[in-house]
């Protein structure tokens, strides 16, 4: 167990408020106004009715480009471990016809309609080194490894919960990516949203590798997001808060 969540353990043996420290976007309120984690409340819920979309993140702001190098880097990500299994269209694809994938049908989406001719984006991940291979005549593409889906918690333990970002901006999912490169190799950041895709002003980052999200977490002068700021914390004590108060 690490001293983080021994911490909180201690606390709650000891009779201490520990909702104090859950962050706000985990909890809701009930009748009575005792905090309720959102994700364990088992009152009835009403039909879905259809969901309007608010989420602000619009690449087409960005200028168009052919660099291969943001296109490897961008179709590289959602053929990676991290991303791939998460991802259920994708996913899919990659079960059907031995893996391979159309060029075209990546080329549609959002973050990658700015780079253009769709040649140049065969083009770019013919210099895929480790992960991508391209077929003859440049219309598709595959993981050279097929992946397995596994369950473990590698990608968990390399992930930080970081609050404090306000409203959300059409390029803020690129911003965010930038920001946490800064502070050492980055597999994914995955904004939080409610249900009309609203962002909650959190997100989860899974570094590449566990030492790197320890090295952020243990910061003594963590950065600030346009000078406010952030809570960092790890998924694991974030975890342990929720079961301790249910």
């Amino acid at each position: 167990m690490s001293p983080e969540i021994a911490q909180v353990v201690d606390s709650a043996a000891n009779g201490e408020n520990i909702t104090k420290d859950i962050p706000s976007d985990f909890l809701v309120k009930n009748d009575t106004e005792t905090p309720l984690l959102e994700e364990k409340v088992d009152a009835p819920k009403p039909c879905p009715a259809k969901q309007e979309n608010k989420s602000l993140f619009d690449p087409s702001v960005l200028p168009q480009s052919s660099d291969p190098h943001e296109i490897l880097a961008q179709v590289e990500f959602y053929f990676s471990d991290s991303n791939l299994p998460n991802d259920k269209f994708l996913w899919s694809l990659t079960q059907e016809n031995d893996g391979w994938v159309p060029i075209a049908t990546i080329a549609s989406f959002k973050r990658m309609r700015r780079f253009q001719p769709v040649d140049a984006i065969s083009e770019a991940l013919r210099q895929s080194l480790n992960l991508l291979e391209v077929n003859q005549d440049g219309t598709k593409v595959r993981r050279k490894t097929p992946l397995v889906k596994q369950a473990g918690s590698a990608a968990f333990d390399r992930s930080i919960y970081v609050k404090g970002f306000g409203e959300e901006t059409t390029t803020m999912q690129i911003d965010l990516e930038i920001f946490f490169k800064e502070l050492g190799p980055v597999n994914q950041i995955r904004m939080r949203r409610d249900d009309d895709k609203k962002f909650k002003g959190s997100i989860f980052v899974e570094f590449g590798d566990i030492e790197t999200a320890k090295k952020v977490l243990a910061m003594e002068d963590k950065p600030k997001w346009n000078d406010c700021e952030l809570v960092f914390m790890s998924k694991n004590v974030l975890k342990c808060l929720r079961e301790l108060t249910i």
